[in-house]
């Protein structure tokens, strides 16, 4: 429910209304067209009803806006759609804040699916992504608190708490048999969307975590200040990008694309599809080419994004198959008059060329995956591995030793003794104590060596250095 209490963007792929911001009164007015009549008498007599059962006869004490606010929830739950929320004033509050760009957690997007806390995408940098939290992981406990059945709200509030505590998560891993362990630091989330950069050859590279409203504004100043430098190609990066304003998006994808060309289509519950056409930009059709890196983890907004580009203004995706996320929501506050708000789904998304991508994602014009350690996870904080150990552990261990430059002989979860020479050879660089057995003090350095020398290296990004080969192609440039 207010999902942005933990994560690092909003799921939702339209605005709220905002000083600025108003959202395209054709999108809500499209989507259904209702009665307006409100509960039949019998049907208000009937919740009447239960309500007098339970003041009268229920065991415990309970307000009535707690239980308003729990038919509201039943209500949402009851469409079985996990992107359609109900949210109390505290909760509408925090997602407010989000899509303004300030909120604290642990850095992932989340939603229920059949009564289950499943990872969308963390953002990049974040105590997620530091983790290894992967898309579509359910999340089964947190300091040892069971998620499943909660709504989302309930789950946001057994994940959240204050900066610098832990959230030890229980993860299942599509694929992987046993469940992962994961403790993780809560931290504030990087509020600047945008980052920017440029190699000697112009080739340039605009990294969007997620979209709120603040972006398109960083965007701008971002790209300006690369062309200022000589931009020759531009890289956009969504990668782990879970949405967030679509508004936003939208704005950034007609930078490129020519005035009068689709970003995308609505299609709402009756058949009617209607286009969001670009408005262009001030000084023509960018004729610099662009590519655009792409991964799992690239979902709803960020979608938007990839699809417009590619489609509309003819750039290539590098990287993964997207995420799938194929709806859009429109978030409605005044009409609920005190401070509590509804998100709800008022009709599909489709590309430019009226493709409908829900729960299949856009392929990438030039597939590449990361290799395996990209996907490590942290290793255990309560026990040792140790020579004659087995299982994923070990296999996760033997990725990161691979990652770090101390490959093992092997990579199938058994602590041999070439395994165990790769730890001492490990410890012996970084002046552990030489044992070969993975304690918490060598465990924190591996991590922390992975992450800083390999998955925050651009030459260690095959995803990166495919698109950069792409772009020197493009420009004649030899690598």
């Amino acid at each position: 429910m207010v999902l942005m209490a933990v994560s690092a963007s909003a799921i939702t792929v339209v605005s709220l209304r905002g000083p600025g911001w108003d959202e395209d009164s054709d999108v809500a007015g499209a989507a259904a067209t209702t009665s307006g009549e409100g509960w039949k008498p019998q049907e208000l007599n009937k919740m009447n009803k239960v309500l007098d059962l339970i003041e009268q006869r229920y065991l415990l004490p309970i307000s009535r806006g707690t239980l308003l606010d729990g038919a509201l929830q039943g209500m949402m739950e009851a469409l079985g759609d996990p992107y359609s929320t109900y949210m109390t004033e505290e909760e509408a509050s925090k997602f407010t804040d989000t899509v303004q760009g300030a909120f604290t957690g642990i850095g992932a997007d989340l939603k229920i699916d059949n009564g289950s806390v499943v990872v969308v995408s963390p953002i990049k940098g974040s105590p997620a992504d530091r983790a290894g939290l992967q898309p579509r992981d359910v999340l089964l406990t947190v300091n040892g608190d069971s998620l499943q059945g909660m709504t989302l709200g309930e789950a946001v509030a057994k994940i959240r708490g204050p900066k610098g505590t832990k959230a030890k998560l229980k993860v299942l891993r599509p694929g992987v048999n046993a469940p992962i362990e994961l403790e993780l630091v809560r931290d504030r989330i990087d509020l600047e969307t945008v980052h920017g950069q440029i190699d000697k050859d112009g080739i340039g590279r605009l990294s969007i975590n997620q979209f709120t409203f603040d972006t398109p504004k960083q965007f701008e100043t971002e790209l300006k200040a690369l062309e200022e430098q000589g931009l020759k190609s531009l890289v956009i990066d969504v990668r782990n990008n879970p949405g967030g304003v679509l508004q936003a998006a939208l704005l950034v994808a007609q930078t490129f694309v020519p005035e009068g060309k689709p970003l995308m289509y609505y299609e709402y519950r009756d058949g009617q599809k209607k286009p969001e056409l670009s408005g262009g930009n001030e000084d023509g059709s960018k004729a610099y080419p662009i590519f655009v890196l792409v991964n799992k983890g690239s979902a709803s907004a960020a979608e938007v994004l990839a699809g417009a580009l590619k489609q509309s203004a003819g750039a290539v995706l590098v990287g993964e198959t997207t995420y799938g996320k194929g709806v859009v929501q429109s978030s409605y506050d005044e009409e609920l008059g005190d401070g509590s708000l509804v998100k709800l789904t008022i009709s599909k998304w489709l590309l430019p060329d009226g493709t409908w991508i829900g729960k299949k994602g856009i392929e990438p014009d030039v597939p590449v995956t990361q290799p395996a350690y990209f996907l490590a996870t942290k290793l255990p904080r309560d026990h040792e591995l140790k020579l004659d150990s087995t299982g994923g552990e070990i296999e996760n261990l033997q990725q990161i030793l691979k990652g770090v430059g101390f490959p093992a002989d092997r990579e199938d979860g058994y602590f041999s003794k070439d395994t165990e020479t790769a730890v001492k050879s490990f410890q012996r660089q970084h002046e552990l104590g030489i044992t070969g057995i993975v304690d918490e003090k060598t465990a924190e350095k591996l991590e922390a060596t992975l992450y800083e020398q390999t998955l925050q290296n651009p030459d260690a990004d095959t995803q990166w250095q495919a698109a950069l080969r792409k772009a020197r192609e493009k420009l004649g440039i030899a690598s």
